[in-house]
């Protein structure tokens, strides 16, 4: 069974079954491009006919004159910087004037009574507040597991199976809780 080979090349009269085999037969053949034979295959010969003539022309100007063209290069870069910078700060500050507009909106009414912040700290019933609880009653280090028979003792309800495992996750995640040594736990 024949390929369809369905792009021709425009400067001869190949075909190519893909366009990638047609881009590459146009870099290697016909030097569509600039970056022609640039790979490893390219003799020097043909290296040195790629390079750029804006290359070429800087390399035969003399340092004073590569000076002047950066130091030109790098104020024109500055201003496009600046200009950027302008339009950056008037974005911000539309979004700050929607910000302002939006926590107006939000913000309760007089008449209603204000949500109350919700206080830092350990949420009441939770397993860490047990354990807190706990450590605060012990005299001394605890170990993981007598942690989780005094927080069962002290009327946490739970079905987890792997409560201990659960209880020394926790007790390393406290920050008001100090590790003493392998398993050993007690409070700052």
């Amino acid at each position: 069974m024949a390929k369809i080979r369905k792009f021709k090349c425009s400067k001869c009269s190949r075909r190519f079954s893909m366009p990638a085999h047609l881009g590459r037969h146009m870099n290697t053949i016909h030097a569509s491009t600039r970056r022609k034979l640039v790979g490893k295959k390219a003799t020097k010969r043909a290296r040195k006919r790629v390079v750029r003539p804006a290359v070429r022309a800087r390399a035969a100007r003399g340092p004073a004159t590569r000076a002047t063209g950066a130091v030109r290069e790098i104020r024109a870069y500055r201003q496009t910087l600046v200009a950027r910078r302008a339009e950056l700060d008037s974005r911000v500050n539309a979004i700050d004037g929607a910000l302002a507009a939006l926590e107006a909106v939000s913000r309760p009414a007089a008449g209603r009574a204000a949500r109350a912040p919700r206080r830092a700290g350990l949420r009441k019933g939770s397993l860490k507040h047990f354990i807190e609880r706990v450590l605060s009653t012990g005299k001394g280090p605890r170990a993981v597991k007598d942690t989780t028979a005094a927080v069962m003792r002290a009327g946490f309800k739970t079905k987890n199976k792997t409560l201990a495992k659960s209880v020394g996750i926790a007790l390393s995640q406290m920050p008001n809780v100090v590790r003493v040594s392998r398993g050993l736990f007690r409070l700052r």
